[in-house]
């Protein structure tokens, strides 16, 4: 069983470049933990994630039905190879790369092509965690149930730290 959440970037200027949604592990200590450490793990590594973020884009329909054109069976369904197949050259528009989508981001040489899922958190039932970089007001906010925390990217916690946030149910700067 999954714990659905979203993963969401947003650039300079205010506007949703990122809204991944995933399938898996979005509480705190799963999907949370993962992007804090990817957040930490090099020196610089959010001045990367920020300067990669023009090869983000929304594709369209079309472009998406194309993509997954050799991937289906003649009944719309994929086989877990095909999945598999596609997922490898597609890891963007994947549910399972969750919060991976930053090094995805982060570490392509080529456009990175995106669904724009934004609408998902406001599916108070499905969505369980909600996990955005906002590079306007330069925040890292993680929201799991009713227990909101907000970190400056400029000073992040360390990963007790973090998990200590979601314990005393308390906003952090």
């Amino acid at each position: 069983m999954g714990t659905r959440g979203i993963t969401q970037v947003i650039d300079k200027d205010g506007q949703t470049v990122v809204a991944q949604y995933g399938q898996w592990d979005h509480y705190p200590s799963g999907q949370g933990l993962n992007i804090l450490n990817f957040l930490t793990s090099k020196y610089d590594i959010v001045n990367a994630l920020e300067k990669s973020l023009f090869k983000c884009y929304w594709v369209s329909d079309e472009e998406l039905k194309s993509m997954y054109d050799g991937f289906v069976n003649e009944n719309g369904m994929m086989t877990m190879e095909q999945s598999d197949k596609f997922s490898a050259l597609y890891p963007s528009l994947t549910r399972n790369t969750c919060s991976d989508i930053l090094k995805v981001v982060t570490y392509s040489t080529a456009k990175v092509p995106l669904v724009d899922e934004s609408d998902f958190i406001n599916d108070t039932l499905m969505c369980e965690g909600v996990y955005v970089i906002n590079f306007n007001t330069r925040t890292f906010t993680s929201q799991y149930g009713d227990t909101r925390v907000v970190f400056s990217l400029d000073s992040l916690p360390t990963e007790s730290e973090y998990l200590e946030a979601f314990k005393k149910e308390e906003v952090m700067a």
